[in-house]
């Protein structure tokens, strides 16, 4: 039978919110009745505003920082979506804000866990807009 996963408005402000530079990332989870809610958002804290004058290395260590803290804050048996908001280096040289998004489902997850994030990952990527 057909999972049906509902997508809480919510999800779609914290989405929007993050797009407008209010958040270095946004944790998405699935509930029991498998509806997806925000579950978390850590308001920004790095952007490209704040490279000026930092060499390479310094800025790679800084988003380097937040990915690992945003590792250390998912759980380790169930799954998450996450948009991560970081800054990444350019082909020019230039530093730009990106935004990726991370389905987060550890091997420890059980296998009902599995499948919901599994059915609904495609489906959530595309009510966001994302690739």
């Amino acid at each position: 039978m057909p999972i049906t996963i509902k997508i809480e408005e919510e999800c779609f402000q914290a989405h929007a919110s993050q797009a407008a530079g209010n958040a270095q990332w946004t944790v998405y989870r699935i509930t029991n009745d498998n509806r997806i809610v925000m579950e978390s958002q850590k308001a920004r804290c790095f952007s490209v505003e704040d490279t000026i004058g930092m060499a390479g290395d310094s800025i790679n260590a800084k988003v380097k920082s937040l990915w690992h803290q945003l590792v250390h804050s998912l759980p380790d048996e169930d799954g998450r979506y996450v948009m991560f908001d970081y800054v990444k280096l350019q082909k020019d040289a230039t530093w730009s804000r990106a935004c990726s998004f991370v389905f987060w489902l550890p091997k420890e997850a059980n296998p009902e866990s599995k499948s919901i994030y599994t059915a609904g990952k495609d489906t959530f990527k595309a009510a966001l807009n994302t690739s």
